[in-house]
Order: structure tokens, then C-alpha cells, then sequence
């Protein structure tokens, strides 16, 4: 089952990176609606993963999920995920120990007081959105990371078609 998901680094890749087709790393700017700021801190990168030996396992919480209406098919789909979650999780564990990048995932609990960057560059802004950026009050902000259709992305079929690669280890 090949998987993808967003992962976040500390520095942006400007190469890929893939090892068999276990998994495999993809800057973000394969991705044509992926958002991107230059003020970022953290930057969004691809995993695409393959899970063999895929084990269901039945969550505490799928009577609840019966009750209100949710089909079986999604259910058991459900059931798939502690495998995807455990795998994914080992690479980025692995990826952050064997080079210079730090890989994450962002968890609950990411809030934080802030205020709204631009996308583009602040030397662009107009003077009314400038001043609308400069008088900004900080509030409790929840980190999260808007990309519209997220979903059509995610799904995948093959490994997407990279044209540099820092690595590609296929031997061994």
C-alpha cells in the first residue's frame, strides 16, 4: 500500500531523496498547489511510503463511528492507520538521525501567540496592506497548514516522478 503525507523540515529540500521504493522525499515544489512563505520556519516537504504488511486493528471507537452512520467500508479503512501512523513515523525517525535535517510531523499542542505573514515579499505589499501588517495584535493562533485540495495530492499511485535526487539507493 503506498502512502503520502505532508511532513515539515527545519530546512527546505531542494533535491529528492529515495531510497528503493521503500519511501521517498519530494520537495515541495513538485507539487503545483502546495503554499509556500519565504518567511516560514518550518518547511513542507512530501513523504511517499510503502506499507507491506498492512495489519488492521480494530479501534476502541468504531461503535461510536457505527452510530452515527459512518459506512463500514470507512471503518475498516480506519483500521489501517495505526500501521501507516508506525511506519511513517520510523522514517522520519531514521531521515532525521542519518542527515543534517530535522523531519516532524506537526502534533497537537502547537498553539501559539502570533500574527498573520504574507505569502509574498513585505518590499510588495502595497502601503495599505503593509499597514494593515504593522498594526496587527498578536493572538492565540493554531499552527496549521492550509492547502487547498490537499486531498487530490495525497492520493497516489506510483511514486511521483522526481528529476533531482540528492540520493537514489535502488542497490543492496
Amino acid at each position: 500500500m503506498l502512502c503520502r503525507n505532508i511532513i515539515f523540515t527545519k530546512m527546505p529540500l531542494v533535491k529528492a531523496y529515495r531510497y528503493r521504493d521503500v519511501f521517498q522525499l519530494v520537495p515541495f515544489f513538485y507539487f503545483k498547489n502546495m503554499p509556500f512563505s519565504k518567511y516560514a520556519w518550518h518547511f513542507p516537504a512530501v513523504l511517499e511510503y510503502e506499507v507491506r504488511d498492512v495489519k488492521e486493528e480494530i479501534q476502541p471507537y468504531e461503535d461510536e463511528l457505527r452510530e452515527k452512520g459512518l459506512p463500514e467500508e470507512t471503518i475498516a479503512l480506519g483500521r489501517k492507520l495505526p500501521s501507516q501512523i508506525r511506519v511513517r513515523k520510523e522514517i522520519l525517525h531514521l531521515m532525521t538521525a542519518l542527515t543534517n535535517f530535522q523531519f516532524f510531523e506537526y502534533g497537537n499542542g502547537g498553539n501559539c501567540w502570533g500574527i498573520q505573514t504574507p505569502m509574498e515579499d513585505v518590499d510588495k505589499l502595497t502601503d495599505e496592506e503593509r499597514e494593515k501588517l504593522n498594526h496587527q495584535t498578536s493572538h492565540w493562533t493554531i499552527r496549521a497548514y492550509i492547502y487547498l485540495d490537499v486531498a487530490n495530492d495525497l492520493q497516489i499511485g506510483n511514486f511521483t516522478e522526481c528529476k533531482i535526487f540528492c540520493e537514489m539507493a535502488n542497490e543492496g
